[in-house]
């Protein structure tokens, strides 16, 4: 956008808007009955090291395999996304639908169609502001494929980027008026 202004009030909201965020979805201390302890983590993994019966080679080899697979899975999402958002700009639709929904789809081509539009500096950083705290369909493709076998629940990071792009976008609202 050509404004520094616009880059420190997004940066700003953003920060301040993870900071609501964090003390809004706070989990109130649980008794547990685990410690969590540096020296016990890292004398697991010591173990775990001693305890392996394959050699650093396979163990290095294995690690490869394991980081291919999933940069081509996050390329893999990342094209997909994009053969969609150009899609969209077939369609017999209003510019501004298909603004946002380039943004909510891949919110690096949403930025850049936001950018090019002869939308107001407050109305595209706004929305600029707003992709970026979501993050695009993409991104939550990305982060559900990856956590999927773990123990963390993608609704909860869902619940919060959603969040967060409101309270981000209203933010640099709030603020934008009040240096400009």
């Amino acid at each position: 956008l050509n404004n520094i202004f616009v880059s420190y009030l997004i940066l700003i909201s953003h920060y301040l808007g993870n900071i609501i965020i964090g003390i809004c979805f706070k989990k109130k201390k649980i008794k547990n009955k685990y410690k969590v302890s540096l020296r016990k983590a890292i004398n697991l993994m010591h173990n775990k090291r001693i305890n392996n019966k394959n050699n650093f080679i396979t163990i290095l080899t294995d690690s490869i395999y394991k980081t291919i697979d999933t940069l081509i899975l996050l390329l893999g999402t990342i094209i997909i996304f994009l053969i969609l958002s150009n899609l969209i700009t077939l369609l017999p639709i209003n510019d501004k639908l298909v603004l946002f929904s380039k943004g909510i789809l891949e919110m690096t081509q949403g930025i850049k169609f936001v950018a090019n539009s002869g939308l107001s500096l407050l109305i595209k950083t706004m929305l600029i502001t707003f992709f970026i705290s979501f993050g695009g369909l993409t991104v939550h493709l990305q982060v559900s494929s990856i956590i999927s076998n773990s123990k963390i629940k993608y609704k909860n990071f869902l619940i919060a980027r959603i969040f967060h792009s409101f309270i981000s976008t209203i933010l640099v609202y709030l603020l934008f008026n009040l240096f400009f």
